[in-house]
Formats: C-alpha cells, sequence, structure tokens
C-alpha cells in the first residue's frame, strides 16, 4: 500500500449527490457520507485500497479481509434502503425513488468491474451481519466501490 493517495477526481457528481439528498429529504438531519478519490498508486487488493481511503477520510477501517464483496445490484438495493429509511427507527428519509436514484448515480461512477464491498453481506437487514462500523455510530452501513481508477464510499450513519 505504499505509496497509495487520493487525489479529488475533477467532477462534480458528490457534490450533486449530496445535495440532492438534502434537497428531497424528508425529516432529521443528514447521516449521509459520500466521498469519492482517484485512487493512485501501488496496486492493492480491494479491501487494503478501502481500508486506506477510510483511514484517509479520518475514520476507522475494518480489517481489510472483513470487508464483504456485494454484486452490483444488492450494493443498489442496499444503497436504496439505507438511503429510503433510517436505520434506528426505520423512519423514512428519502422517497425511494429518490433513493434509487441517488444510488445508481454513486455506483454509475465505477466501472462495470468494480469491487463493491460493505460491513455486511447486503443480504439481510441493513443493521444485519454487520461487522463493524468504521465510525462511532450506534448503526451504520454503506458501500464502497473500487475500481482501476477510483474508490469512492457512500456510508450512513445513525443514532437511536
Amino acid at each position: 500500500m505504499d505509496g497509495l493517495h487520493f487525489p479529488a477526481p475533477r467532477s462534480d457528481a458528490v457534490a450533486e449527490i449530496r445535495a440532492r439528498a438534502a434537497q428531497h429529504r424528508l425529516r432529521g438531519p443528514a447521516n449521509l457520507r459520500v466521498e469519492v478519490a482517484d485512487a493512485v498508486g501501488a496496486r492493492s487488493s480491494a479491501g487494503e485500497v478501502a481500508s486506506a481511503f477510510v483511514r484517509h477520510l479520518g475514520l476507522t477501517p475494518l480489517d481489510d479481509d472483513d470487508w464483504q464483496p456485494i454484486p452490483r445490484d444488492w450494493a443498489e438495493q442496499v444503497l436504496v434502503r439505507l438511503l429510503s429509511r433510517d436505520l434506528a427507527y426505520r423512519s423514512p428519509l428519502l422517497e425511494p425513488e429518490v433513493a434509487a436514484q441517488l444510488a445508481r448515480r454513486f455506483l454509475g461512477l465505477f466501472g462495470p468491474g468494480a469491487v463493491l464491498l460493505s460491513n455486511g453481506d447486503g443480504l439481510t437487514s441493513e443493521t444485519d451481519a454487520a461487522l463493524g462500523g468504521i465510525g462511532e455510530a450506534t448503526f451504520e452501513k454503506g458501500v464502497i466501490a473500487v475500481d482501476g481508477e477510483r474508490v469512492g464510499l457512500m456510508w450512513v450513519f445513525d443514532e437511536d
């Protein structure tokens, strides 16, 4: 991982996603973090890149091997659920169609061969099977995308 660094890409996509999520939010403060950067440096596993990026953002990464790979369609479904309802009480946050648009916009920033990782298997509920968090929230889950050029995360934090 020596030499791996994360300059910001030349794109307004992340700002657009954040603004749209804030604009359409039905209630409560935004507990969403969206970040994308170019992944420049040594070739590493997707888990190593994810952990280095999380660390770069000032968060606490999972162990490299604890990131759970999930298929792209599952990643989209997980993000839609995470964006649509809060994790603690399942209260509505965004209309599902807006959440789906934001999830697709985020995932569209990465090539078709991107490795998509989460802190859970993505098959169960938002908090079931979570292998720990990257922040200090009671509940959190998200998706990290790693392709040959970029790394990014869309992550939701929540408190009860």
